[in-house]
């Protein structure tokens, strides 16, 4: 449902009374394409209540315009308003859209053509007055962007450069383009060397003012005083190089001293605050709001909008929390995620082993640069392995140089070697491949940077002894966990030296405990260190690599993917013209650690990263786009922006906003994409924010933020028009000239109580606690509306279910409407992959599953609200309630109850030498009655010497039979990936989650980009499902045991499985060390998730079967009458998917394949009556509910949650029993004439049916609740 879908919405003509769907007192209508609702206080305008059909055209409500005319635009709506005298809001939204239309058309006269999506969304921000910093890659036109901003706007203006010559390019342009435009503005390039440029300062002869940031910081009180309307700073990083600028600038904007000594306080506070841990949660939300508050009062202070360009180095901690605290945005790198580099492989004709020379190695690497050098040509970054030293550095310069090479070291790289470089004076530089070297990441350079080489693989390497750092320790331990043994204790180390991460060696020397603690885990390690065999099986890994000296000392080799992945990424940069092209020559010179680097490049998330043979790649054509790229990037930064119209693959970026569900999933999507910077949307002059995440993917400026679920719900009460009559619980009704009902839900923005988590509506306090802590969903709302007017794509990408599809629904109806496309975006995992072909192939709103939501809702509250009623009245209890589908299945817990008081024989018995425990069922009940008898004279009367009552029990014993009757080959195939029903299942079965404990941990782990869409009743296996499943399988166990199988047709959802090869030990580390914020039992449900997805893309296993009769006698009991057949796995005949799911085989397998018959006598036995079935338990009911078609995947768990929280039944031992309230209500029901059917499974199917149709739209969702109304109300 985009902006083209607006035809689907019928406004009504108030002349025409010939409209039968006309609802009387609302201007609405109604037909299949449609969805009609009432929306309280959401008018655009004024506020106030408003119709879901306006909405969706972004019109004001009836009181506003009471007669939208046929064919009425955005202007025709504002012109009636301000001719009524009833423009409010509107106002705000047409002055912001008109006057940036203004600025496009300002910008077009002076640049030529007219600004790109991205730029008009900078403008609208301006031009409501919010400060922000511009997120871009190069070549998008930021300064071009400010310059044509300080001439639009009145009131002066600052642009801050980095550099005089550019300042001077900036004033010649500036002053060009005033006269091009006629426009009169007094233009002033503070030049040092001129005083009688300072004098006009002084004086205010000016209306833009530039200079670099030195003379800021020189000339402080200079400007300090002045007030500008607009501050431009270009090239944040060369203006954070002097933290006091910012606090410069801050005075420029209206600040005192006193404020700003104020504002460090408060900062100050607000830190230590976070990080006191004797006051409760509650009352640091107080302090908190306190702070911000008094933060508030000092930000009310300042005057005019500051615009600062994206940054390529990080800003200090202190810088970032100003940017925060005042501007609401933090100061970030940009970077992205994004590679376009041709990746490949040289192999060194040596490879470093035990015993090989290291300098013999390292020659020839350098040779392999050298020859890679004269291949590809001049512009080259060389990146030396660490291991042969930072002296290496200049012996491979000389080396280059003997070759004719010119080349200089990462030291030597000062500005003016930058310009040669540039002009390709120099050939190449060389620094080490590390992320502390600034070569590797703190150089930017996308003109000039054509290819990088590795000389040798990017890795750590180091002795024992040479483990001075807690983060060198953790990869040591993360590298030898599946060899070191003792999990537990390797697990608790890594948790250890995780609160040390972030120290260096020098730290460690000041603090004895902590050093004493490293010491004690190097010595765990170097006892190890003496066991051959696990030198051996270190030798044997391919990822853990290790090397014996001629000493015999220790070398540990850990590779380094982030230094890879940073210095490679030099040669790819985003320009307007895309992500330029770029190479990366790795000479591999350690083939154990280039096997340990692809492994983590795939849990760095690049899991297309593949490395090609160099040999095989046409160079020559690579070198051809390289040098493409570069030649458009070089003209554009001159500022001929004429190139850009010859670039083929020229993308002007766009502005768009992406709205999901979860602030944590909100987050990790942002950091898929790139590296993100955080903007705090003001709502409120109290100071309330919302945050929300903005990234660049080249094309698209993302904003990101989160609905945080459900932002509207059918209010529980709401009387102020007191039109009881037409409405019941919430939902408007009205008789369509005796054709039929029309019914429309009225929604309400939700608050939610952060005390105990219930909703509520129109009250200040919680009406279930009384607290006045309160998350408000009319602040998202606004936050949604603010962000959404800056965009011209907008993407509502919440959950792939019906409770999604109507949220999306709800904040479609809730964002400005004014030139704006608006799609549905769906995904099914939350990995970079799938987010990018959400955006790029985005839907329409899916009104049929919208509207078998509004069923579902619409019938639980009316069945729900009519039976808790009559409960409350007949019990005189108000706070009884019952639901259409928990009393159903509070039924099913009735029913098991009485099947349990039904018994039946159970004879228990263990013993023997294979560790046999079993059971037989006797059904008959007469034979159970002569077991029973018969085993009360087998034990004999009890007696009161304890050692002779022993003695009793011992004596008393019972034959066991085991014999072999048949054997056969099976084969067996594994089980299908995990739907929700099953992973309820199996995590109840395994470790004992609740259902609700389940789905959280699902979730999580599905916000966090590990597994795809966890509410789903679908088996089936996508083709990226099955190319995960072949490369693990694949290198762990071998290509002839993957067997891929898809399970069942596509649908609508795929089966829950991982979304990389991350194997849960891998994840468990990451959680531990810190790299993955998880709860532990997460983890487990991972490790289900994952072994049983990987199982079912794995051969058959081919084993041996046996029949065995069991038979049980004892004096007085023939065997005949105990005994029965049992089948079991005797052997595994072929591996399959066994290697990673246990297959249980009896110990008593090969004594009995040997043997055919194993007898023994036990006096460890037990009879007892039992049910003939077990107590539900939370896995079984879903498994009922899922078999019998009562509710859906998302809400299985919170019927049961739902039951236990009414008191309707407890759980014990992991059982679910029924209470006597339970009973009572289930009884009161089931016996009213009324209300009895909707007790029954056979109705909830059949409405869970007509809903599925309404999904499929075979059924008009207004007849189903019309039914139900007539049932229930007349």
């Amino acid at each position: 449902m985009g902006s083209a879908e607006t035809k689907r919405y019928k406004v009504v003509d108030l002349d025409d009374q010939s409209d039968k769907n006309y609802l009387k007192y609302r201007v609405m209508a109604y037909d299949q394409n449609f969805v009609p609702a009432y929306y309280i206080s959401m008018c655009p305008n004024c506020g106030g209540d408003i119709t879901s059909d306006r909405l969706s055209l972004g019109f004001p409500c009836d009181k506003c315009v009471p007669e939208i005319p046929k064919g009425a635009t955005f202007e025709d709506i504002l012109r009636i308003l301000e001719n009524t005298g009833k423009l409010k809001n509107f106002k705000r939204i047409y002055d912001i859209e008109k006057e940036s239309e203004r600025f496009a058309e300002f910008f077009k006269k002076i640049v030529g053509f007219p600004p790109w999506s991205l730029q008009l969304a900078w403008a609208k921000r301006v031009l409501s007055s919010q400060s922000f910093m511009a997120l871009a890659p190069t070549g998008v036109g930021k300064t071009t962007f400010g310059m044509v901003m300080s001439l639009f706007i009145s009131g002066k203006s600052y642009i801050i450069m980095p550099t005089k010559l550019l300042s001077k390019l900036l004033v010649k342009r500036l002053i060009e383009s005033a006269d091009k435009m006629g426009v009169n503005k007094k233009i002033l390039f503070v030049d040092s060397s001129k005083p009688s440029s300072k004098v006009r300062v002084v004086e205010d002869d000016y209306d833009i003012l530039i200079t670099t940031s030195m003379f800021l910081a020189r000339n402080q009180e200079l400007v300090s005083r002045k007030k500008f309307d607009f501050i431009f700073i270009d090239d944040v990083d060369s203006y954070l190089k002097q933290p006091k600028n910012v606090e410069r600038v801050l005075k420029l904007m209206g600040l005192s001293d006193e404020d700003m000594q104020e504002l460090k306080n408060l900062m100050n506070q607000k830190f230590f605050l976070a990080r006191d841990r004797e006051k409760t949660l509650a009352d640091k939300i107080k302090d908190f709001q306190k702070i911000s508050e008094k933060v508030a009062e000092i930000r009310r202070k300042i005057s005019g909008v500051l615009v600062v360009s994206s940054a390529t180095a990080k800003a200090r901690a202190s810088t970032i929390r100003y940017f925060r605290e005042i501007f609401g945005f933090e100061i970030s790198p940009y970077t992205t995620t994004l590679r376009n580099i041709e990746d490949t492989v040289l192999y060194s004709d040596y490879d470093i082993k035990q015993g090989e020379e290291i300098e013999k190695v390292k020659i020839n690497v350098f040779e392999k640069v050298a020859d890679a050098i004269r291949k590809c040509g001049k512009g080259c970054f060389v990146f030396v392995s660490s291991e042969y030293g930072k002296q290496s550095v200049s012996e491979l310069k000389n080396f280059l140089v003997t070759k004719g090479i010119n080349s200089i070291t990462y030291e030597e790289f000062n500005e003016k070697n930058q310009e040669r470089f540039r002009a390709g004076e120099i050939d190449v530089v060389i620094g080490i491949s590390s992320l502390r070297n600034p070569l590797c990441r703190g150089i930017d350079m996308p003109d000039a940077v054509r290819y990088a080489v590795f000389a040798g693989i990017p890795r750590f390497v180091f002795s024992m002894g040479e483990i001075d750092e807690p983060a060198k320790l953790i990869g040591v331990l993360f590298s030898l966990r599946n060899i070191l043994g003792n999990g537990k204790k390797i697990y608790s180390f890594i948790e250890t030296m995780k609160k040390y991460a972030g120290m260096r060696a020098e730290d460690i020397e000041k603090y004895p405990a902590i050093k004493n603690k490293i010491d004690s885990i190097k010595e765990f390690i170097n006892e190890r260190l003496k066991d051959p065999e696990f030198i051996q099986k270190i030798r044997d890994s391919e990822d853990v690599p290790i090397r014996v000296e001629s000493d015999g000392r220790f070398r540990i080799v850990v590779a380094d993917s982030s230094a890879y992945i940073q210095a490679s990424g030099r040669t790819s940069r985003l320009y307007i013209g895309g992500l330029s092209k770029g190479l990366s020559v790795l000479i591999v010179d350690d083939r154990k650690s280039f096997f340990q680097l692809k492994k983590r490049l795939k849990l760095d998330l690049l899991e297309n990263l593949n490395f090609k043979d160099f040999s095989s790649v046409d160079i020559s054509a690579v070198i051809q786009e390289i040098d493409k790229d570069r030649e458009n990037i070089k003209n554009i930064i001159k500022g001929d922006l004429t190139t850009i119209s010859r670039i083929s693959s020229v993308k002007p970026p766009k502005s768009a906003v992406f709205i999901v569900e979860s602030p944590n999933k909100a987050g990790t999507i942002a950091r898929l994409i790139g590296k993100p910077t955080k903007r705090k949307i003001r709502v409120y002059n109290d100071g309330e924010t919302v945050d929300v995440w903005e990234v660049s993917r080249g094309d698209m400026n993302i904003t990101i933020l989160a609905s945080g679920g459900h932002i509207f719900d059918l209010p529980f009460s709401y009387s102020r028009r007191g039109d009881e009559k037409g409405e019941k619980y919430g939902v408007i009704y009205e008789s369509k000239n005796g054709e039929g009902f029309l019914f429309v839900p009225k929604y309400m923005a939700i608050k939610r109580c952060r005390s105990c988590g219930e909703n509520f509506f129109e009250e200040n306090a919680c009406p279930w606690c009384g607290s006045t802590e309160f998350e408000d969903k009319t602040k998202i709302i606004r936050a949604i509306e603010q962000v959404c007017s800056e965009a011209d794509y907008i993407f509502i990408a919440t959950d792939p279910d019906h409770e999604g599809e109507k949220i999306a629904f709800d904040i479609f109806l809730s964002v400005p409407k004014f030139k704006k496309d608006i799609k549905r975006a769906e995904y099914h995992e939350v990995t970079r992959r799938a987010i990018f072909k959400a955006i790029d192939s985005p839907r329409d709103i899916n009104l049929s599953l919208v509207k078998a939501q509004i069923v579902r809702r619409i019938t639980d509250r009316w069945a729900g609200f009519v039976m808790s009623e009559y409960l409350q009245k007949k019990e005189d209890k108000i706070w009884l309630s019952a639901g259409r589908v928990q009393t159903t299945v509070l039924g099913w817990l009735v029913e098991r109850e009485k099947q349990m008081k039904e018994k039946i024989g159970n004879l228990e018995f263990k013993g023997g030498d294979y560790g046999i425990h079993d059971s037989i069922k006797i059904q008959d009940k007469s034979l159970a009655k002569e077991i029973s008898s018969s085993i009360r004279k087998l034990k004999g009367r009890k007696r009161k010497d304890p050692q002779q009552d022993d003695e009793r029990l011992r004596n008393a014993k019972i034959k066991v039979s085991l014999e072999l009757k048949e054997t056969f080959p099976a084969e067996l195939k594994p089980q299908p990936p995990l739907n929700t029903a099953d992973m309820l299942k199996e995590a109840f079965s395994k470790f004992r989650f609740s259902a609700t404990q389940t789905m959280t941990l699902a979730q999580n782990l599905f916000e966090a980009g590990l597994i795809t869409y966890h509410r789903t009743d679908s088996h089936h296996v996508s083709d990226v499902g099955i190319s995960i499943a072949r490369d693990f399988i694949s290198e762990n166990y071998g290509e002839k045991l993957f067997a891929p199988r898809v399970w069942e047709e596509e649908g609508a959802h795929e089966c829950i499985r991982p979304t990389k090869n991350l194997t849960p030990d891998e994840l468990s580390i990451s959680v531990k060390i810190g790299s993955i914020s998880l709860p532990k039992e997460a983890v487990n449900l991972y490790e289900i998730i994952f072994t049983r997805f990987m199982a079912s893309q794995m051969t058959p296993v081919k084993v041996l079967k046996g029949i065995i009769e069991e038979k049980v006698s004892w004096n007085g009991i023939d065997e005949n009458k105990l005994k029965k057949q049992i089948e079991v796995v005797l052997k595994v005949l072929e591996d399959g998917w066994n290697k990673i799911l246990f297959l249980p085989i009896p110990r008593f397998a090969e004594h009995i394949l040997e043997k055919r018959k194993i007898d023994f006598e036990t006096p460890d036995f037990k009879f007892s009556f039992v049910p003939p079935v077990p107590p539900y338990t939370q896995a079984s009911l879903v498994d009922e509910m899922k078999k019998k078609g009562i509710g859906r995947p998302s809400t299985w768990a919170y019927i049961i949650k739902t039951l236990l929280d009414r008191g309707y039944c407890i759980e014990r031992s992991g059982y679910i029993i029924i209470t006597k309230l339970g009973k009572e209500i289930y009884n009161i029901l089931s016996s009213h004439p009324k209300y009895k059917i909707y007790t029954t499974e056979d109705y909830t199917r059949e409405l869970e049916e007509k809903m599925d149709k309404v999904e499929r739209r075979e059924e008009d969702y207004m007849k189903i609740l019309e039914n139900l109304f007539k049932e229930l109300f007349l």
